[in-house]
């Protein structure tokens, strides 16, 4: 299993992304949450969730996650955003976005 952090300018959007939707842990980094948690904020929160991806490159650009309580799909453009298009099923990732 391969670990990789990435960050996500925004999920499913062209929106500026908001402001954090919880207070930064201790250091100024935003606290890692659980999928299901990160869905309950909804559209417009930045979050930071850690994951175990599903697919790899067969699905295109998108990758699904899942921790032990939900699943959400990421999408993004490999060529914009390095180390995203090697990602595949069995990887650990945290992302932000």
């Amino acid at each position: 299993m391969t670990t990789h952090l990435l960050l996500l300018a925004a999920l499913f959007s062209d929106s500026p992304v908001a402001a954090p939707a919880t207070a930064p842990a201790e250091g100024g980094a935003p606290p890692v949450l659980t999928v299901k948690a990160a869905r309950a904020l909804g559209p417009g929160s930045t979050v930071t969730v850690r994951a175990v991806v599903l697919n790899g490159g067969e699905m295109g650009n998108i990758r699904y996650i899942q921790d032990g309580e939900a699943g959400l799909a990421l999408y993004a453009q490999p060529t914009k955003l390095p180390g995203y298009g090697e990602l595949r099923a069995g990887d650990s990732i945290q992302v932000s976005g």
